[in-house]
């Protein structure tokens, strides 16, 4: 890192939704940033908080004189803004006079599942699950403000290294991650759905979120999402890409537990094909944990934890017997 470089550090609040924490490297191991709502100057070390600091690179930007001169003029300042002046628009106007907010993408994203998932009418049964989407909101806007909430103790970043071949090695090792996570990131966001969110939920075992953001997903990349179901024509012509990322991510997070190739596998083991047949149809529901003594489950009586049964999940709550047209895709 040099002076006037744009620094950032990856967080996620409560391991769901990631966003980043950005600053001004001053150059002589300080960092001008927001903190707890006011820009201030404190220690690199203070800023990391002990995680990897990453330099975010332009194509055009202002000298480090300029830069640093901008980043002073506004120490003290104390109007943080989630969506309209937080650490990334200060760090990149500093950098170029203009702001470029990028975080909030996916704050965005998961605010909206919650509204449209809070507006069905079967919400009002759910008083729990309201509870839990409002302290995640809660806990996410506490998380942001006091640059994610973690303790203070820290241990440095790097030890010193003994010499010049084992920083180098280090450092080839650290670009080969880099270069693998940007790759992956980059897979999970599209131009109809950011990945991500599911990804989070999935990881920290939100499993009941990560279901009905599955459907939700589903019918967004449909155009589908205001209707809340499914045509014909819109399973054929589903992007099979999609399915593929939603089914990796489930498959991944829950140990080839869950996702749509579990069905799937399931599905054809018991002679299920394209076409719909109940009597296979009710096996399979039998097989997955969806009906319990030839009576359909309701969606409450789920079991939304590791402990169910291959396959059980994605449900998607309103895909129902949908779910085969979607399993011929993948």
């Amino acid at each position: 890192m040099t002076i006037a470089d744009h620094i950032y550090i990856e967080c996620h609040f409560i391991g769901v939704v990631p966003y980043t924490h950005h600053g001004i490297d001053c150059g002589d191991g300080t960092v001008i940033h927001y903190s707890d709502g006011c820009i201030r100057r404190v220690s690199i070390h203070e800023f990391s908080l002990g995680k990897k600091i990453y330099k975010k690179h332009y194509d055009d930007c202002d000298s480090s004189d300029i830069v640093i001169l901008r980043a002073e003029s506004r120490l003290g300042e104390g109007e943080y803004n989630l969506f309209s002046n937080n650490c990334e628009h200060f760090a990149s106007w500093c950098k170029t006079g203009f702001e470029d907010p990028k975080q909030v993408k996916p704050i965005l994203g998961l605010l909206d599942f919650f509204k449209w998932r809070i507006q069905y009418a079967e919400r009002q049964k759910y008083q729990k699950l309201i509870s839990t989407q409002n302290d995640i909101i809660k806990q996410f806007n506490s998380d942001l403000k006091q640059q994610d909430g973690e303790s203070q103790h820290y241990q440095d970043l790097i030890s010193k290294q003994n010499d010049l071949l084992t920083k180098l090695n280090f450092q080839l090792k650290q670009q080969d991650e880099e270069q693998r996570k940007t790759s992956q990131e980059k897979s999970l966001i599209t131009d109809k759905f950011d990945y991500r969110i599911l990804q989070n939920l999935l990881r920290e075992g939100y499993w009941q979120e990560a279901d009905e953001l599955t459907l939700y997903a589903m019918l967004k990349i449909s155009s589908r999402d205001n209707d809340r179901y499914f045509r014909p024509t819109d399973i054929s012509n589903f992007p099979r890409e999609h399915l593929l990322i939603i089914d990796k991510l489930w498959r991944e997070y829950s140990g080839n537990l869950f996702g749509f190739t579990v069905q799937k596998e399931i599905y054809q083991t018991l002679g299920g094909n394209q076409n719909y047949q109940h009597e296979i149809w009710e096996k399979f529901s039998e097989n997955v944990g969806w009906r319990m003594n030839d009576v359909p489950l309701s969606y409450e009586q789920l079991n939304f934890s590791r402990n169910a049964v291959k396959g059980h999940l994605p449900h998607g709550k309103r895909i129902g017997s949908e779910v085969i047209g979607f399993l011929t895709i993948i």
